[in-house]
């Protein structure tokens, strides 16, 4: 035991003085503050960008230096560049103590990317085969195998199966040329099981499980989780929706965790079009009224030209309901008091319109229904109008309205798709009344990526009529169509060109392209015709703008300045 004694303290008075010497030489290396950081400076890259590089560092500017952090965010770049397709990428560092702190300097030699020149999956994919031209001659990335094995697995999901494998063997045939060999294993298909709700207080269980859009039994539908989300979230009563899957014996179970939240909400619109339009409104509603989670809302609109004064104030009273008879429906009645007084004379209306809502398909609606008016026009100064005055008229009409898209947002597209509207109005004949007339409200547009979700081309065409019902055209002046302004002829103010058309066209060309983050450039060009009663549409007669604007995107909205032109010699609104 003594022996063994002596040993040991020979071996720690052997070690002893190596260890000392290399805690006083390396210590600040490992754990020693040297300062403040007060500046990183980025050189040499170029694919990447300096402010993406600049979030893989764990160090932060105006707080202390380590240098082990600066090691180790050295040896983290490398491995990004690597991650990025960059195998040879080169980077030295080097950190300063100056008076006003630390400076780090970086520099980087990206060298050759590599660059994805063949794909191939085992077995072959029809899917596969429509989106790998999106990945081909583009540079390899980490990330690039990731999305691409999210997409398949996304795909497959939508149709049962639920659990596929994906895996990816990455080649280089060639100096900085890579090949892809994606094998898939789709698994087996899955089902629809039961659905466990938590977290309820006051809302029946029962209004969460009617929203499903599947049932038990059913093939799995990735998609059909993602609306059955989308429409718990859309009744506006619950501030936290999470949705978990869990699968055995090659069925899924699907458990909503909802917490309950204020049902009562406050809403502001906001607006102004050049030269002097302004629009202005509040909203007030409920969300769940009489416990039954049917919709109650007060909406008041107000619109007013400053130059001339016209105005028009707008009062809503909204009620919905979401099921009818046990069926997904939305039916609303809604009451409606305007009064305006515009160029052509002075109104107010009174109406009553009720609509039933039915979802035909993914992103396909059908909306019906019915709508009373009555409209008292007094002081009217156009003898073009033909109304009579200080009397009532009675307008009677039917609503038939059709919508389809194929947009994963619609908000603001930024992927290749399209939309399609039509909105009709029926006035007169069996269902008598003062007026007699069809509106017609046609309205469509392409979305073309130029290039990686960040250049967008948009094609937008709409034309509108006021056609005879029964042979018979009579048409309140309010009715006919406005050229101008904000939402069509954008080198024209707000019906600059006219606002008592009964046909019009309308086109634009859109190029969209990202500027920062949420900030987006646009260039337009803006092309319409409009023509009398009884007259031809002719785009010979039509008129064309032109010019750009910045365009501000939120999940919810889209916030926008144009400028737009009729030519070069004048001057633009």
């Amino acid at each position: 035991m003594h022996k063994g004694g002596e040993d040991t303290n020979r071996v720690t008075r052997l070690y002893l003085p190596f260890l000392i010497l290399f805690l006083t030489l390396f210590s600040p290396l490992i754990w020693g503050e040297e300062g403040v950081l007060k500046m990183i400076q980025i050189t040499g890259n170029k694919a990447l960008k300096a402010d993406v590089l600049r979030g893989q560092l764990k160090m932060t500017l105006d707080t202390p230096f380590y240098p082990y952090i600066f090691y180790n965010d050295v040896d983290g770049l490398k491995k990004f560049y690597r991650d990025n397709g960059f195998p040879e990428a080169l980077i030295t560092a080097e950190y300063e103590k100056t008076e006003e702190g630390v400076v780090v300097k970086i520099k980087i030699d990206e060298g050759e990317p590599e660059i994805i020149t063949r794909m191939e999956s085992f077995p072959e994919s029809t899917y596969f085969s429509r989106i790998k031209k999106k990945f081909l001659n583009r540079r390899w990335a980490r990330g690039v195998e990731e999305t691409l094995i999210l997409l398949l697995t996304e795909d497959f999901q939508k149709r049962g199966f639920y659990k596929p494998h994906i895996s990816i063997k990455k080649t280089t045939a060639e100096s900085h040329h890579v090949q892809l060999d994606v094998h898939i294993d789709k698994g087996e298909q899955f089902y629809f099981g039961e659905i466990y709700c938590s977290g309820l207080k006051t809302i029946p269980v029962s209004y969460l499980l009617r929203e499903a859009p599947f049932s038990g039994g059913e093939l799995f539908d990735i998609d059909a989780v993602r609306k059955y989300q989308e429409r718990i979230y859309a009744l506006g009563v619950f501030e936290d929706i999470n949705i978990r899957l869990i699968d055995a014996e090659q069925t899924v179970t699907v458990l909503v965790d909802v917490k309950e939240g204020k049902t009562k909400w406050i809403g502001i619109d906001l607006g102004y079009t050049s030269p002097a339009v302004g629009r202005f409104g509040l909203e007030w509603g409920n969300n769940n009224v009489f416990g039954k989670l049917h919709k109650f809302s007060i909406v008041n609109r107000n619109e007013v030209d400053f130059e001339t004064m016209n105005h028009q104030i707008a009062l809503d009273f909204n009620y919905s309901v979401g099921w009818i008879f046990g069926k997904k429906m939305d039916i609303a009645f809604i009451n409606s008091i305007i009064n305006e007084n515009q160029d052509k004379g002075r109104k107010t209306q009174l109406s009553f319109k009720i609509l039933g809502r039915k979802e035909l398909g993914e992103s396909r609606v059908l909306v019906t229904g019915y709508e009373k008016r009555l409209d008292y026009y007094s002081d009217l100064y156009s003898e073009e109008t033909a109304l009579p005055t200080d009397e009532w008229l009675i307008t009677n009409g039917l609503i038939l309205e059709y919508y389809q898209d194929n947009l994963k947002n619609k908000v603001h597209p930024r992927e290749k798709g399209y939309f399609i509207s039509s909105r009709n109005f029926f006035s007169g004949g069996f269902l008598e009344g003062d007026f007699s007339y069809v509106k017609t409200h046609t309205e469509g547009a392409l979305y073309f990526d130029l290039y990686n979700n960040s250049h967008i081309l948009v094609f937008h065409g709409a034309i509108r009529t006021l056609t005879p019902m029964n042979g018979d055209l009579r048409v309140p002046y309010d009715e006919l169509f406005a050229l101008g302004g904000a939402y069509d002829l954008r080198g024209y103010v707000y019906k600059g060109l006219g606002d008592d058309f009964y046909k019009t066209a309308l086109g634009n060309v859109e190029y969209r392209f990202l500027l920062y983050k949420s900030f987006w450039g646009e260039l337009f060009w803006d092309i319409a015709a409009g023509t009398k009663k009884n007259n031809a549409l002719n785009w010979s007669d039509g008129v064309d703008s032109f010019g750009g604007g910045v365009r501000y995107v939120l999940p919810f909205i889209v916030i926008r300045v144009n400028y737009g032109m009729r030519d070069l010699s004048n001057g633009g609104v």
